[in-house]
């Protein structure tokens, strides 16, 4: 397959504006007014939104106008208003701050290639879109003038010239000075003409940024700007369309103003007859406002992708799947899956941007990978030589791509951790939360660095660390209790996850749902470890009941299911039952409960006697409240006989480590904690059993049974099941063979 050279991006080209957190108010001067060639500088900002926001937009349902051709069409718009954003003066990286590198980033990427040249600009260029202003009828803005007798040419005029100067004199244009220029041009904006309009536009971004979109002056201007431009839409070349979004984009307003939005509604009922780079913008565009037009089709709009793949470069794509995964946009259709797996594999990755491979392997990671495992696993294998020239953000991407089809790669994931644990002090919180899983879920210590349990667990404890925890509390009560899950307990941290203070944070006091499924399982963690010497704080009982109901509810046993409803996992546990109440005597014999009622899994439980043959459960056992936990009794109350007690863990598709015998780290703390409560634990592999006919499945549990000491051999217990099976008393519904 021939890909365009042109596009390849051999080397990163990061062009990442540094964002200006302060504010220069100087006095206001016309000197140099209206010089095009006075010196310019680089003024980035980044606009602070809040909730009073658009609202010129929020309250529009529909934008009616009529096009060239002169038929008049409708869009609806979905303006909604943005939350405000809290300024912290700690030196956590917010989350925010990566999103905005990202989208630099993505912008450099169309900044550097020529297809682009002419509808995106950057910031440093500015003054090349700015028209040539009539010094006749373009006064400067002295107090006094009356904007009313200025032509709005002649006004427009004033403030392309007046915006030049912040280069040389920054100034805040919410100043009350700037207000007559501002609400005269705001009113004109529907004479000006297209180049005027865009003008204007341009020379807006040239202001140091103001403490919010709806500031004084500012918030007038840009909201008659935006609405002049979602009604001139139809009548512009895709070109200059895509050019005013960049201008948009530059202000930092796709997102909160409405014009964007309208252009991608227009823009999605032609995606066969875009372009490929056209395509790239769209979807540029659709990342940056985090949502795509309600008439997207993403059928069409992934076979248009998968068909212009072949002349994009990695970068592009990355680009793409950037919007897609902004939107939850994940890749249903198989020949964008392929095309994306393919081209990676077949191509050199080590020029590939860490953003870009990162952002491809965050939306491939939520497409559909189960009939592509093997593709999964060599793109792993080709990444590991690159890992340590990635970064860390895309190193966990990396880490993160095979876990919802439990694809392994140990080296892969050794090496990640060897570089998380040496750089644990640039982690962001949610970087650590989320290697955490990763390795409780692969139940993995790297050989490189086993002590990377401590290392987060001494990371997790510093002052400096406070704030973000404060920020982002769930993320520290994942930490934690992934620790806890395999088996590292770190008193000090549990007891700071368990505060009654913190626990309130999570769930704003009442509404129990939103502290999660988490804080239970920490504090029932505790319940089954030895922690003899805890003295942390506990769960709340009333809490932890209430919690306990609420996700016990949700539970459910399989044969409380109709057979439409039931799992993989939930039909091979009725199976499994079926098969040991013919082995073991009987249906009394055995039973499928939640011995851990804060477990979404049940178990299937049995017993034996003093003879090591198993005998009826008993009725204390089974008369255990639903919500309890399932302790073993010692003896028998009726006879007094001593009681040997097996949990049958079923060992379903997601239970293992694709390809390997290991179970995953979430079934080993079940296991640990099963034999911790005095059970001997048995794993029936489902690649081990679900492949037999009746028969050989009796052999089988058999077996597994034998092997791990719950039951003695006997050498006819196979056959006498067999004929118990297909007696009245075995009530057996199947075919046997």
């Amino acid at each position: 397959m021939m890909y365009a050279p042109h596009r390849s991006w051999s080397t990163l080209v990061p062009v990442i504006r540094t964002v200006i957190s302060g504010r220069s108010e100087l006095v206001h001067s016309v000197k140099n007014y209206g010089n095009p060639t006075a010196q310019q500088h680089n003024q980035p900002w980044n606009i602070i939104y809040t909730a009073q926001q658009a609202q010129h937009c929020t309250n529009i349902k529909q934008l009616s106008f009529v096009t060239a051709g002169g038929l008049q069409q409708k869009i609806a718009l979905a303006c909604t208003k943005p939350l405000s954003v809290s300024i912290t003066t700690t030196p956590v990286i917010s989350t925010a701050d990566y999103k905005h590198n990202e989208n630099e980033h993505a912008h450099s990427v169309l900044r550097s290639l020529p297809e682009y040249t002419c509808s995106t600009i950057a910031q440093d260029e500015i003054e090349n879109v700015l028209p040539p202003i009539d010094m006749t009828n373009s006064p400067p803005p002295l107090p006094g003038i009356n904007w009313n007798a200025i032509q709005p040419h002649g006004i427009a005029g004033s403030f392309i010239a007046l915006s030049r100067q912040c280069a040389i004199r920054p100034m805040n244009i919410s100043s009350d000075e700037h207000k007559n220029i501002c609400s005269a041009l705001a009113q004109n904006i529907s004479n000006l003409t297209n180049e005027q309009l865009r003008g204007v536009l341009a020379a807006l971004t040239l202001w140091p940024q103001t403490d919010a979109s709806n500031a004084p002056n500012f918030s007038e201007l840009w909201h008659a700007l935006d609405m002049e431009c979602m009604k001139r839409v139809p009548l512009w070349d895709l070109q200059h369309s895509f050019l005013i979004a960049d201008l948009w984009y530059s202000l930092k307003l796709s997102r909160v103003g409405c014009y964007t939005k309208v252009m991608l509604t227009s823009l999605a009922q032609q995606l066969n007859e875009l372009k490929p780079h056209e395509l790239v913008q769209f979807l540029f565009h659709i990342n940056l406002i985090r949502s795509h037009p309600a008439n997207v089709s993403f059928n069409i709009l992934e076979k248009r992708i998968a068909t212009v793949s072949s002349v994009l470069s990695l970068e592009e794509l990355g680009v793409i799947a950037m919007g897609l995964f902004k939107t939850q946009a994940f890749i249903k259709t198989d020949v964008l899956i392929d095309a994306y797996f393919d081209r990676l594999l077949e191509s050199d990755i080590s020029g590939v941007s860490s953003i870009m491979l990162g952002s491809i392997f965050k939306v491939l990671r939520k497409s559909a990978q189960a009939k592509r495992v093997d593709k999964l696993y060599k793109l792993l294998e080709k990444t590991l030589p690159i890992l340590p020239q990635l970064s860390l953000l895309a190193q966990l991407q990396v880490a993160l791509l095979g876990n919802d089809t439990m694809v392994f790669h140990p080296q892969v994931i050794n090496q990640i951790a060897l570089n998380f644990a040496e750089n644990a002090s640039s982690l962001r919180l949610k970087d650590i939360e989320r290697m955490s899983f990763v390795l409780l879920l692969y139940n993995f210590t790297p050989p490189a660095r086993p002590d990377i349990y401590e290392v987060f667990s001494e990371e997790l404890r510093k002052p400096e660390r406070r704030p973000e925890i404060n920020q982002y509390p769930k993320a520290f009560l994942s930490c934690v209790t992934y620790l806890a899950s395999m088996g590292i307990l770190p008193h000090d941290l549990i007891s700071s996850a368990l505060q009654p203070s913190f626990v309130k944070s999570l769930g704003k006091a009442s509404n129990y749902e939103d502290i999660g499924r988490e804080v239970m399982e920490l504090d029932c963690i505790l319940d089954l470890e030895d922690v003899r010497n805890y003295k942390g704080h506990r769960l709340d009982p009333a809490l932890k009941d209430n919690l306990l109901q609420i996700y016990f509810d949700r539970s459910r046993l399989p044969r409380d299911a109709t057979r439409a409803q039931l799992t993989h996992n939930e039909t091979l546990t009725i199976d499994i039952e079926d098969k040991l109440a013919a082995l073991l005597g009987g249906p009394d014999r055995v039973t499928t409960t939640f011995i851990f009622p804060h477990v979404s899994l049940p178990d299937i439980v049995f017993c034996t006697g003093a003879s090591g043959e198993p005998v009826p459960l008993p009725h204390n056992f089974l008369s255990y409240a639903p919500r309890s936990t399932k302790v073993p009794l010692l003896e028998d109350p009726s006879t007094g006989e001593p009681l040997q007690w097996t949990a049958v863990v079923v060992g379903g598709r997601n239970s293992y480590i694709r390809g390997t015998n290991r179970v995953r780290g979430q079934v080993q703390m079940k296991t640990r904690h099963l034999q911790n409560l005095g059970y001997n634990v048995t794993i029936v592999p489902f690649k081990d059993y679900s492949k037999r006919n009746y028969r050989r499945k009796l052999g089988a549990l058999n077996d597994i049974l034998v092997s791990s000491g719950a039951i003695t051999d006997l050498p006819n217990r196979v056959e006498d099941a067999y004929a118990y099976a297909k007696s009245d008393d075995g009530k057996l519904q199947e075919q046997l063979e």
